[in-house]
């Protein structure tokens, strides 16, 4: 996908790999980035994975996905706390395991249409399914 806006990221190195930069967000900013053609996640099945590298404070919110829609329900994906949550249908799942602070994670957001299920990835292990 093409960036169709970044408003002032601030880069960090090494990334995930050790090697490159990876965009840097703060909580209480107004940063993001907006895509060309975001895909419209409603009524299908889809994978969504990033690399994250928190540094989460109690009580706070920290969103990584939000798609709203005027006709058809909301989807988003969040981190509080130190847990991810996973949210469409107007049903929110929890992981089970918490994030740890200034350590690389790979998540995985899955979501099957056909049976209306997700699931949370951390680091390659489920940590809750519904």
């Amino acid at each position: 996908s093409e960036f169709n806006e970044i408003k002032a990221p601030t880069y960090i190195s090494p990334d995930y790999s050790g090697v490159g930069s990876a965009i840097q967000f703060h909580p209480n900013s107004s940063k993001y980035v907006a895509l060309v053609q975001s895909p419209i996640l409603f009524n299908q099945s889809f994978t969504l994975s990033f690399w994250v590298n928190p540094n989460i404070e109690v009580s706070q919110i920290y969103g990584l996905v939000n798609q709203i829609y005027v006709t058809a329900p909301s989807f988003n994906i969040s981190i509080i706390e130190e847990y991810v949550v996973m949210s469409i249908y107007g049903t929110s799942l929890w992981s089970t395991k918490k994030l740890k602070n200034n350590q690389w994670q790979y998540l995985s957001f899955v979501f099957n249409e056909k049976n209306i299920s997700m699931s949370i990835f951390i680091d390659g292990i489920y940590t809750m399914i519904s």
